[in-house]
């Protein structure tokens, strides 16, 4: 049975449309109970607004935006470009665009290398390094469930032990308590048997 019901009969409680006239006037009313700066202005309930911390780096981008500087290049392309030629036919200026541009083939060719090596091998080196540390957490889940039973043991032997322990404390308790209470019982007797020696000598005595 549903907890909610629609009925008919409610129907005929509902509210009216508000009319163009009226809405103006209540929202003139409401417009009047508030405060001038009441859209800048947050409300005297609502706690402080926490204070950003921005590293320096993120406070000079911020700043370069609403400067409208251009941006920054970041990786430098020039190096992945093919060298002009040298403008003289000297020796020397030959000598060094050949230099440079030996370096940026090499660079270029070891990249190459790596990023094929990369693309060959990286996605099973990857896969294998997954599975290896899976074992891995596997073995270690494996010695932390073998040491929590052995703790849990451990914990249980000790309880018996203890609940051992705490009932022959016991019985001893009761055992000195029982021999105090005879030793006690022992001393009275001897007590009243004294006094009766000493009550019967002085009787005979007269």
């Amino acid at each position: 049975m549903p907890l909610i019901e629609d009925s008919p009969a409610l129907e005929s409680f509902s509210d009216p449309a508000l009319s163009a006239d009226d809405r103006t006037s209540i929202t003139s009313l409401i417009s009047a109970e508030l405060p001038p700066d009441h859209k800048s202005t947050p409300h005297s309930s609502l706690s402080a607004l926490p204070t950003s911390g921005f590293s320096e780096l993120v406070e000079k981008e911020h700043a370069r935006l609403a400067s409208g500087s251009p941006r920054e290049p970041g990786v430098d392309l020039t190096r992945y470009e093919a060298l002009d030629p040298p403008a003289s036919n000297a020796p020397d200026a030959w000598r060094t665009t050949l230099q440079q541009s030996y370096n940026s083939s090499a660079y270029l060719s070891s990249r190459l290398q790596n990023l094929s090596l990369l693309e060959k091998y990286g996605k099973n080196a990857w896969l294998v390094g997954n599975s290896l540390l899976e074992d891995e957490l596997k073995g270690l889940e494996k010695e932390v469930t073998t040491q929590r039973m052995q703790t849990d043991d451990v914990d249980r032997i000790r309880r018996a032990q203890a609940e051992e322990i705490e009932a022959e404390r016991r019985g001893l308790d009761e055992s000195w308590k029982a021999g105090v209470r005879r030793m006690l019982e022992v001393e009275v007797a001897a007590e009243g048997i004294r006094r009766e020696i000493l009550e019967r000598k002085r009787a005979s005595a007269r």
